[in-house]
């Protein structure tokens, strides 16, 4: 059953035969007719629609061919228009791990390993001696799964007594040595201070992404780690230093915290400097040819996918995925 039909106008009649199988409740308004795949389905000329697209079709005039309708109440029969709202696979994604719905160990479609497997593994890293090698022959997996479950990467909801995750590696970021005083008087003649809680901005040299850099004996750091090393006294040789202002070039104390290479990219992307569409390096479209894309995916037609991908020298799955909102989102037409 596609999930991006276009739902066509009901008659009456079918406006009745649908509200007939939806039980309302005080909560969640649970489909009672025919399912498939676990979601309410019904049944409209020759072609089958899910029932709560329906449902919000009939209350907002329009349903979206090119998003999902997701469930906030997170149950696939409800038909409650208050519990549904449009989104893309992705935004249906993340409400899938917020809920804790997402499958996770070997209930996993993919998974190679059970629970009895990944806790043996944990207690022979934990008892004695054994390689990644040796441990991924035995169980028929790649070194990188065993890497990733002695680093609890991943299995990290198996737990074993005695069993403590392997240390990060360490970040290639240089230990800030202890700086003269006249080194902290060049330093701090080069960092503009701002009023307030305003930006303290580095004007001595930066590097190519806009970070200052400051030398201390034969070695240069970054000037905003100093910075922090300053205030705080230390400055983590395993994290980075994060600008909360999004300004590489700061130096306020204030405006500075640690963090891991996984916070760092949250910040990106919560800060919407992520690099996305045509500046993405691997790009091979461009936002006038997805915008062509996306009008001729209005009219569909039998080998149209396949058409679209010969033209633009692009896969199948890359124009399914603009089709589906998956990617190119912000491209509207």
């Amino acid at each position: 059953m596609p999930e991006c039909l276009p739902i066509p106008e009901l008659t009456p009649k079918q406006i009745k035969r649908f509200w007939a199988g939806v039980q309302k409740g005080d909560g969640c308004w649970e489909w009672t007719g025919y399912c498939k795949c676990g979601y309410g389905a019904l049944r409209l000329g020759q072609q089958c629609f899910r029932a709560h697209r329906v449902a919000y079709f009939l209350v907002n005039g329009k349903c979206p061919a090119d998003l999902l309708i997701r469930h906030t109440c997170h149950n696939p029969l409800c038909c409650n228009p208050e519990h549904l709202i449009s989104g893309t696979q992705a935004d249906n994604m993340q409400d899938k791990v917020i809920s804790g719905r997402s499958s996770k160990g070997e209930q996993h479609h993919y998974s190679v390993l059970t629970e009895k497997h990944v806790t043996a593994i944990k207690t022979k890293l934990t008892t004695s001696y054994h390689t990644l090698k040796s441990l991924a022959e035995e169980y028929g997996v790649s070194p990188v799964t065993i890497r990733r479950i002695k680093n609890e990467e991943s299995w990290k909801h198996i737990e074993v007594a005695g069993f403590s995750p392997a240390a990060p590696p360490p970040c290639k970021s240089k230990l800030i040595p202890g700086l003269t005083e006249q080194q902290l008087q060049n330093f701090w003649a080069k960092v503009r201070k701002g009023q307030g809680d305003d930006c303290w901005e580095w004007i001595g040299y930066r590097d190519q992404k806009g970070y200052g850099r400051v030398r201390a004996g034969a070695k240069t750091f970054l000037a905003h780690r100093v910075s922090y090393f300053l205030a705080n006294g230390k400055c983590p040789g395993n994290l980075l230093i994060r600008h909360t202002c999004h300004n590489p070039r700061c130096c306020n104390p204030n405006h500075l915290k640690s963090g891991t290479h996984a916070d760092n990219a949250l910040d990106t992307v919560a800060s919407g400097r992520s690099i996305k569409g045509e500046q993405h390096r691997t790009s091979l479209l461009t936002e006038e040819s997805v915008t062509a894309i996306k009008i001729a995916c209005k009219t569909p037609y039998h080998g149209q996918v396949k058409a679209l991908t010969k033209r633009y020298k692009v896969s199948a799955g890359a124009i399914q995925n603009i089709k589906a909102g998956r990617s190119w989102a912000h491209v509207k037409v």
